[in-house]
C-alpha cells in the first residue's frame, strides 16, 4: 500500500523560506505517528533544512545534484524519476 501525505496553503505554497508557513498544533505529532516505521520521500531542500535522515523512518531524497547518505537515507536521482526508472531499496 502506498499512502500520501501533502500539505500546502491555499495558494499552492508547501514552504516559504525554510519553514512550513503554518503552525497547525498536533500537526508535527501526528505526521510522526503515521511515517513511524515506514519510507519518507522529499527533496533536496526539505532534507538540508531537516538536516539528517528522520529516525525510525526510510528516508530517500531526491535530488539532481547531490548524493546524500547516511542510515536507513538513500537518494534518487530527480532525473530518474522524471524519466520514470525504477531503483530497488
Amino acid at each position: 500500500m502506498v499512502a500520501l501525505i501533502a500539505a500546502y496553503t491555499q495558494n499552492m505554497v508547501i514552504g516559504n523560506k525554510g519553514c512550513i508557513p503554518w503552525k497547525i498544533k498536533g500537526e508535527q505529532k501526528r505526521f510522526r505517528e503515521l511515517t513511524t516505521g515506514n519510507v519518507v520521500v522529499m527533496g533536496r531542500r526539505s532534507y538540508e533544512e531537516i538536516g539528517h535522515p528522520l529516525p525510525n523512518r526510510t528516508t530517500i531524497v531526491v535530488s539532481f545534484a547531490k548524493n546524500f547518505t547516511g542510515e536507513n537515507c538513500y537518494t534518487v536521482s530527480s532525473k530518474n524519476v522524471y524519466n520514470g526508472n525504477r531503483q530497488n531499496y
